[in-house]
């Protein structure tokens, strides 16, 4: 294992360790703020685990970018460098449909998140969206998503963690 290898496994283990003993409003937040392009692994892992709240796997279909995978009528459609976030956009549909994820106190309402329904208006939906991943998740609790103890989705001090491990030898 190289020396990078070995960081990588090691920032993975602290963002793994604080996602599963995160409370549903940390996991909510992470799935808000995460960076998408970096962070697949973790939003795998939440979109794997039963306890991910609907309201949290709802905001992570929309943040993927639900509506403009909307244009694919099929999986074979799919461009390679979109197959990724396809495959995750399908399982949590398929998942939540399903009653998958975990039903909780948040509330997520699509139409204010962070990719409402109507972001791709200009592209062609080919595959309906199923009209329960447009509705609104009830719950008591809305996450506040501008917490500013927060980066990319992380407590401050996990994010320093992480960012020293790649501080590390410069």
């Amino acid at each position: 294992m190289s020396h990078d290898d070995d960081i990588d496994q090691q920032a993975w283990q602290l963002l793994l360790d604080h996602l599963q003993g995160a409370t549903p409003q940390q996991r909510h937040l992470f799935a808000a703020r995460s960076n998408y392009d970096g962070n697949r692994d973790a939003l795998q892992w939440l979109a794997d685990d039963p306890r991910t709240e609907r309201a949290t796997a709802l905001l992570m279909y929309w943040a993927l970018g639900a509506e403009f995978h909307a244009q694919y009528a099929t999986d074979d459609e799919v461009p390679g460098w979109a197959s990724g976030s396809h495959r995750l956009i399908r399982q949590i549909e398929e998942r939540f449909l399903a009653g998958f994820y975990a039903t909780g106190t948040l509330y997520f309402d699509p139409r204010h998140g962070p990719v409402p329904p109507g972001d791709y208006a200009d592209v062609e939906q080919r595959r309906p969206i199923p009209p329960a991943m447009l509705a609104a998740v009830m719950g008591s609790e809305e996450v506040d998503l501008d917490d500013e103890d927060y980066d990319e989705g992380l407590p401050m001090a996990v994010a320093e963690a992480i960012w020293a491990l790649y501080q590390q030898d410069r």
